[in-house]
This record gives C-alpha cells, sequence and structure tokens, in this order.
C-alpha cells in the first residue's frame, strides 16, 4: 500500500478513528533528541534580562515555522 493510498483510507475514517490513528502513530515515533537543560534555559533568560538577545514575539516564531516548513 502506498502512502496516497493509506492516505485516502484514512481520510475516509470518522474523525473519532483518525484522532485515535493519529495518536497511536505518534506514540510509536521515538523521542525527539533535542532538548533544553535547565542550565541553557537560564543562561538564554539572562542574556535576555541583559539584552544580550532580543526576544522573539510569537507571531515572528510562527512565521519562521511556517517558512521553515515551506523549504
Amino acid at each position: 500500500m502506498t502512502v496516497e493510498e493509506l492516505e485516502h483510507a484514512a481520510l475516509a475514517l470518522s474523525d473519532d478513528e483518525r484522532t485515535t490513528l493519529v495518536t497511536r502513530l505518534l506514540r510509536k515515533l521515538p523521542a525527539l533528541e533535542h532538548t533544553v537543560s535547565d542550565e541553557e534555559a537560564l543562561q538564554r533568560d539572562a542574556e535576555l534580562e541583559e539584552g544580550m538577545i532580543e526576544p522573539l514575539s510569537h507571531e515572528d516564531f510562527v512565521r519562521g515555522i511556517e517558512s521553515r516548513r515551506r523549504s
């Protein structure tokens, strides 16, 4: 079965069935490797407080994510 066939079959499911399927599939994915330590979070907070870096607005964050998805 191709990904396209699988997608077509999944879209034929009810919303509840698709939610269950997505939940089960997501649970099977490996854990993300990227974590941020408490030390790094505190360092970044200090950099913000000291004006060493500029805060990022929610809108800019979302724009950046959407831009990465398109590339």
